[in-house]
């Protein structure tokens, strides 16, 4: 969840050992694969990382009621049920083509037609039930958040790991900030 402001790489968790002193670090995989002549991105101590990360999850407390009042307004809008396309179209016109290649099976060319009319009709319909279901995850992940802002009260002192999960969905490490993306879509910087 952690990614290259540079490079667009992912950061990996790496156990450092550095003159006898030992951290806990995240460097970009590009970094440390093939050197700083392909990636310039800072590594990031873990206890940086994760004060900036309760720091983003504080400022969303803090301002919760002009957060939930776009989450409502904005993601709500993209996510309505409304726009989630219902199979009962595509199963009605696969049963009708169906039983219309039944009938034509005689017919070499309508035959064809209509078979390739089948399967692009189920392929459509596959995706449209993908869509939904990824529709309605967001859905649910938006009011999971929703409900978290609306019961917290006080600012989160410590990481929490599961929190984190729950609610951030990608982590921006740039030069001097990092931008921490939410899975409602709201993104917070935090310079350090």
């Amino acid at each position: 969840m952690v990614y290259c402001s540079h490079c667009e790489d992912i950061f990996r968790r790496i156990k450092w050992n550095s003159r006898g002193s030992k951290a806990i670090v995240w460097r970009c995989i590009t970094r440390v694969e093939n050197g700083p002549e392909k990636c310039q991105a800072r590594t990031v101590k873990e206890e940086l990382l994760q004060e900036v990360v309760v720091d983003a999850i504080n400022v969303l407390i803090e301002n919760k009621n002009d957060y939930v009042k776009i989450i409502e307004e904005n993601v709500m809008k993209v996510l309505d049920e409304k726009f989630d396309v219902t199979v009962d179209d595509i199963d009605e016109k696969l049963h009708e083509l169906q039983n219309e290649l039944i009938q034509k099976s005689n017919s070499k060319s309508e035959y064809e037609r209509i078979a390739e009319e089948i399967y692009e009709l189920r392929d459509k319909k596959q995706e449209v039930m993908i869509a939904n279901a990824t529709r309605s995850e967001k859905r649910r992940r938006v009011q999971d958040i929703k409900a978290y802002l609306k019961t917290s009260y006080a600012k989160i002192e410590n990481y929490d790991e599961i929190l984190v999960r729950r609610i951030i969905d990608k982590i921006i490490v740039h030069d001097d900030y990092m931008e921490i993306e939410f899975k409602t879509g709201n993104k917070i910087e935090v310079k350090k």
